[in-house]
């Protein structure tokens, strides 16, 4: 284990709080213990460090991340085997460290910028630009930081800094929106040091700490726009013997309860926000005490971050150790959400206008198609090798794998192929059926298998940039052996999202232009749709021109629907009829998505920057990349693959 034991505590030894009775007889009466993280070069000694902030535990690599203020550096302590790794940043102050879920990414801050900051790689290469704060005030640094449950990042500034001395109402604690990073929304205005941050367990309220105030303080919080609202008082330190401490970095635990860092104080407080109380005062041998964050194994050890002063080496010779306090009784809140930037990653590839993603249990391979450039791609979920098959016949919308076989399932302008990825030119394809015959403009927007293989597709009418002529499409079936298209639903805008139930008893249907996510019994054995009702309405929800793209569904029988012109995927109960999740990506074109990976658990997400101008790609750099949604606390199912006899020799 990589913690050595510093010091055993009872918590009567512990600085108990004038005037207040602890609120929390169980808490007083037990044994917690205060241990440090000890040096892995040097095992009986403490791991020391300037400025410790920061600290983020990410429970799927059992690390602590943190960050060294003054020495510019990030680190990562492995829980099991103590090494400490470490990321010099030679560019400034870095003060602030969060997740990026999936990825090796972490975000940092640097100065008064925000950058994302490659693990792997050496030097100023390793560091990815997103946002720069408090413009024209070059001594001004960013101080604290964390994401909340929708993604979006809340960080606040400080003035300059000489000593223990911050110069009052020089900063400002903003939010940065994932699909507008490069313009920075003011939230509080002024601020002198923006310190803690954190959400009540319902994302109703943020709890915020201006530690030149001295107080913990709460907002209303509408978690889907990001606004405050009803600034009030919930501690005042001064009021239990502080006078002379500063709140800085806060937690919640799984019970709603706050624990804040005393800098200058030498304490971590737990605090009941809605009485208003402090419940108990854990006391370290340190006095400049920095954050807190829960973690380990079972969430339920505090890690604290300290700093020393540059008097403070004789009397505290522990200053700028990481402690833990365990056997509090207490645990955090671990959530999706969790003290993560955001829940993707993205590739390094980008489309025009991605679409149609599919995943192929068999080979490990995603395919998907970009639409206006008229290719085909696939990549090998191993090996990572990406491949390109080029169609000069028209916009392809569609790709499918095949049972038994090498040949996929293409749709090209309005007609079903076969396309042989190996052959060159127009010889890869073999015609299987012609859809919406007099229609020369329609094309196929959307296609899937059902489980007995039996391709579903749908049209849409002819389109100028984003208006579709209504009406002028149809959704069809097509099976063996014929392959004679079978109308279904007419008439259609833009056929989209496709998926049946679990148990195939239902098939669930986007015709966009409705701005509906339908339903209808479906017989699976005849191929046959009755009983249509509507299961979500996105207008109940959002303006247009929002509308509902591709769909797929997870093992739990939710759908996942991605909404186009929101850039949002959005997780429905059908059964009860409403949205139980929502995940925000920082483009505004979400087209389709689909479950992949050798187990099913993260889903991949298609977007477009088709009619997009130079303005607006700026504020969406991103737009048309595929991104990757981990840690969903679901998975997904096989999509089914269509079935033609001997496709190979057709």
């Amino acid at each position: 284990m990589f913690i050595f034991i510093c010091l055993v505590y009872l918590s009567q030894y512990s600085k108990c709080i004038a005037s207040v009775e602890p609120q929390d007889n169980q808490e007083t009466q037990q044994f917690y213990r205060i241990s440090m993280v000890s040096s892995h070069e040097n095992p009986g000694s403490p791991a020391l460090f300037i400025h410790g902030k920061s600290p983020v535990w990410d429970p799927v690599l059992q690390s602590l991340y943190f960050v060294d203020a003054r020495d510019n550096k990030v680190h990562k302590l492995d829980y099991v085997s103590g090494k400490i790794t470490s990321k010099y940043i030679g560019y400034g102050e870095v003060n602030v460290v969060s997740l990026v879920s999936g990825s090796q990414r972490v975000l940092v801050s640097v100065r008064s910028a925000l950058y994302l900051l490659e693990w792997g790689m050496t030097g100023d290469e390793a560091l990815r630009l997103v946002t720069t704060l408090d413009m024209g005030l070059p001594d001004n640094v960013i101080s604290d930081g964390k994401p909340d449950a929708e993604g979006r990042f809340w960080a606040g500034t400080k003035g300059p800094e000489r000593g223990d001395e911050v110069a009052p109402d020089k900063g400002t604690l903003y939010t940065i929106e994932q699909e507008s990073f490069a313009k920075p929304r003011i939230q509080i205005r002024p601020v002198s040091i923006s310190s803690g941050l954190v959400w009540s367990l319902n994302n109703s309220v943020l709890y915020y700490i201006d530690s030149a105030t001295q107080k913990v303080e709460a907002f209303d919080y509408d978690l889907h726009k990001g606004d405050l609202s009803g600034r009030r008082t919930i501690l005042d330190i001064t009021n239990y013997g502080y006078e002379d401490a500063f709140p800085d970095g806060m937690t919640i635990d799984s019970h709603g309860k706050l624990w804040v860092a005393l800098m200058l104080g030498g304490t971590v407080l737990h605090i009941d926000p809605d009485k208003g109380q402090v419940i108990f005062g854990y006391k370290l041998p340190v006095s400049r005490v920095s954050a807190v964050c829960w973690g380990g194994p079972n969430f339920d050890e505090l890690f604290v971050t300290t700093a020393r002063g540059n008097h403070d080496v004789t009397n505290e010779p522990l200053g700028g150790a990481i402690f833990t306090i365990r056997g509090t009784g207490s645990r955090g809140h671990l959530t999706r959400h969790n003290e993560h930037f955001n829940a993707f990653e993205f590739t390094n590839l980008t489309f025009t206008h991605a679409e149609s993603p599919v995943w192929d249990t068999a080979t490990n391979t995603l395919f998907w198609v970009d639409v206006i450039n008229q290719d085909v791609h696939s990549l090998n979920y191993y090996t990572g090798s990406h491949d390109i098959k080029h169609i000069a016949y028209g916009e392809v919308n569609i790709v499918m794998p095949i049972e038994n076989s090498r040949r996929l399932l293409v749709g090209v302008r309005c007609e079903l192929f076969l396309l042989d990825w190996y052959k060159p030119g127009d010889a890869a394809l073999r015609l299987v059926a012609a859809l919406d015959e007099g229609f020369p403009d329609n094309v196929l927007n959307e296609g899937k298998a059902d489980a007995i293989g039996r391709f579903w597709g749908g049209t849409k009418g002819r389109q100028n940039r984003h208006i579709v002529t209504p009406d002028e499409g149809t959704l069809y079936s097509l099976e063996g052996p014929n392959f004679i298209p079978r109308i279904h639903v007419k008439p259609v805008t833009i056929s989209n999202g496709l998926v049946w139930s679990l148990n195939n008893t239902v098939m669930y249907y986007v015709d966009s232009f409705t701005r509906k996510v339908e339903a209808f019994d479906f017989d699976l054995l005849k191929g046959r749709l009755s009983n249509r009702r509507t299961i979500y309405d996105v207008s109940e929800d959002f303006p247009e021109p929002v509308i509902a793209d591709g769909m797929t569904i997870d093992i739990h029988g939710f759908l996942w629907v991605a909404l186009m012109f929101e850039g949002r995927v959005i997780r429905i109960d059908p059964d009860r009829r409403y949205v139980v999740e929502t995940y925000k990506l920082p483009v505004s074109r979400t087209t389709s998505m689909t479950w992949a990976g050798p187990a099913l658990d993260n889903l991949v997400v298609t977007t477009s920057r088709r009619d997009m101008d130079v303005t607006a790609l700026r504020q969406e750099p991103l737009s048309g990349s595929l991104f990757i949604l981990h840690r969903l606390g679901t998975t997904g199912v096989p999509d089914y693959k269509f079935v033609f006899p001997n496709a190979d020799n057709y």
